[in-house]
């Protein structure tokens, strides 16, 4: 049985308000995705940097943020970003060579997360933990 053109159109501005519906429930669910990623990671890294750092837990956030900035304007950790992760290179085209660590690079660097002989201070040692975030140094009287 033909439907009138009012009845076809009728129907067609249904779909289109179901569609509108459907596009705003995804576009929802995609910035709830986001979101959850976000705080999946920014939880991780502040794990990995609780990790380093002895005592993490009785820091403030403005104690930490300025060992972070003051840390991150020296040279040194400068130098160490651009080995990570070199802003003109493409990491995809880097050969196998390339992206190997350098063997030659000192087992207690501070930047290398096994090494925990960088963090003995002052007449106290360090040793490893295990914790819900993997190995901790803990520090022990001598």
């Amino acid at each position: 049985m033909p439907k009138t053109k009012l009845e076809r159109a009728t129907a067609i501005d249904e779909q289109m308000i179901q569609l509108a519906n459907q596009k705003k429930r995804l576009l929802q669910q995609h910035k709830a995705d986001e979101r959850k990623a976000r705080t999946r990671r920014l939880i991780q890294r502040g794990a990995i940097l609780e990790s380093f750092i002895p005592e993490a837990e009785t820091y403030t956030e403005d104690e930490i943020q300025t060992f972070l900035k003051e840390t991150l304007a020296t040279k040194f950790a400068r130098d160490a970003l651009q080995r990570i992760r070199p802003a003109s290179a493409n990491t995809t085209t880097l050969s196998k060579a390339e992206t190997k660590p350098n063997s030659t690079e000192s087992p207690s660097s501070p930047l290398n997360p096994r090494s925990f002989s960088s963090m003995k201070q002052n007449g106290t040692s360090q040793r490893k933990r295990r914790c819900r975030h993997g190995l901790r140094a803990v520090r022990h009287g001598a």
